[in-house]
């Protein structure tokens, strides 16, 4: 579990974020990036490495301007 909410973590740091979530592929089951501000650029750069974790199973990203429609996408 990584816990990074409320952090005041941006879109520039979401190439970071995506890259985490590759590294920990298999061990990554909990990320908590609620209550920080991805926004709708952020949430598009971290979209694609969700595809190469088998283990995460919950990514919180409430309260981070993202709209309803991308937050679909990712779910």
């Amino acid at each position: 579990m990584i816990d990074l909410k409320n952090n005041k973590i941006s879109h520039q740091s979401a190439e970071i974020i995506a890259e985490i979530i590759k590294v920990n592929s298999r061990s990554l089951s909990v990320l908590d990036l609620r209550w920080n501000d991805l926004g709708e650029v952020g949430a598009q750069i971290i979209y694609p490495s969700l595809a190469f974790n088998s283990a995460l199973r919950v990514i919180g990203l409430d309260d981070n301007r993202i709209s309803s429609q991308t937050l679909v996408q990712i779910a």
